[in-house]
């Protein structure tokens, strides 16, 4: 960017000589390349508040977590639950997560085993091992 600056500078400089010492007359203008500006996007937090964050996407921008993505402009709301966090790496080495609180079991990678509290979670192999510990399936399973 900067060369093509300095290169525009130096013809336009010539021309100035140029035209001064009568070697150059005016002609119709010469097409020229337009300027290319990037678009740089932003992110904005707008508040953290009722167990997530909304933000402000202007310009180029995409954000992503989990496997969700939102891209573009406009104002998005992202649920805290859905983020991941070092308590989701528990969930790694199991196949299911049971909810004290409810009563079910979920497979691990699905939305409610991560949005299962901390201290509610119970970790099974298997299917028939949340069954014999007395919990139901979930519609997620």
């Amino acid at each position: 960017m900067k060369q093509k600056i300095i290169q525009t500078a130096v013809l336009v400089l010539v021309g100035i000589l140029g035209f001064a010492a009568g070697q150059f007359q005016l002609r119709a203008p010469v097409e020229t390349s337009p300027i290319i500006v990037p678009q740089i996007g932003r992110v904005a937090l707008i508040s953290a508040a009722d167990d997530g964050l909304k933000i402000e996407i202007s310009g180029a921008a995409r954000v992503t977590w989990g496997s969700e993505i939102v891209e573009g402009a406009g104002e998005y709301f992202i649920p805290i639950s859905q983020l991941p966090n070092a308590s989701d790496l528990l969930l790694a080495g199991h196949a299911f997560v049971g909810n004290k609180a409810s009563g079910k079991y979920y497979p691990t990678d699905s939305y409610h085993a991560r949005g299962t509290a901390v201290a509610d979670r119970r970790y099974f192999a298997t299917e028939a091992e949340a069954q014999a510990a007395g919990f139901m399936a979930s519609k997620a399973n």
